[in-house]
């Protein structure tokens, strides 16, 4: 059973429906449609709630558009509104390099980025400052960029690094902001919110 919960939406709090057995995905909110991405299917799920939800009567369509499934990674909007998805695990090499997706064409390609990426992880966090469009990307474990694999087991890390989605390509810089008296602590499966 698909679980949303909507802050956006005061008096439609809760909406349920049979869900088409995607696990470990990421959401996103556009246009008054919430778009499920990544996980277990290769398909965009879409939800349009223009004119509010009605639990009893969801309406999920899918889009064409079609990515490698992914796990444990995160999705957010560029600059221009357009969808970047980064892999977290059991994926391809296209997929955790990231990947560009226009809703405009219904097609997903390569990202343009700068060639210094940080390395693959999963359980990593990624939250888009919407004045600056900069993405905070925190945490995450080790991917194998061999298997696309990762391990719980293997230790999270303290990450912290910055993308530049209104540049083209879009740039990566490692960021290490001081904690007074502390270490930044390392992270993995967490959330993270501008404030």
């Amino acid at each position: 059973m698909a679980v949303i919960a909507l802050a956006l939406l005061p008096n439609l709090i809760l909406a349920q429906q049979e869900s088409d057995e995607r696990a470990y995905f990421s959401t996103l909110v556009y246009n008054h449609s919430i778009y499920a991405v990544g996980g277990t299917i290769t398909q965009f799920s879409i939800l349009d709630y223009t004119n509010g939800i009605d639990t009893n009567t969801l309406k999920w369509q899918f889009l064409p558009i079609k990515t490698s499934p992914y796990e444990h990674g995160v999705a957010f909007k560029d600059a221009n509104d357009d969808f970047l998805l980064q892999a977290g695990g059991n994926s391809t090499e296209i997929m955790e390099e990231m990947v560009k997706c226009t809703h405009k064409t219904l097609s997903c390609t390569s990202a343009l980025l700068l060639k210094n990426s940080p390395p693959v992880t999963a359980l990593m966090t990624a939250t888009v400052n919407p004045n600056t469009n900069l993405v905070y990307y925190y945490g995450g474990v080790m991917v194998n960029t061999k298997t696309h694999e990762y391990r719980m087991t293997t230790n999270a890390s303290s990450t912290f690094t910055s993308l530049d989605t209104t540049k083209t390509p879009m740039t990566w810089q490692t960021l290490n902001p001081s904690y007074p008296n502390a270490h930044r602590p390392s992270r993995a499966g967490h959330s993270s919110n501008i404030m």
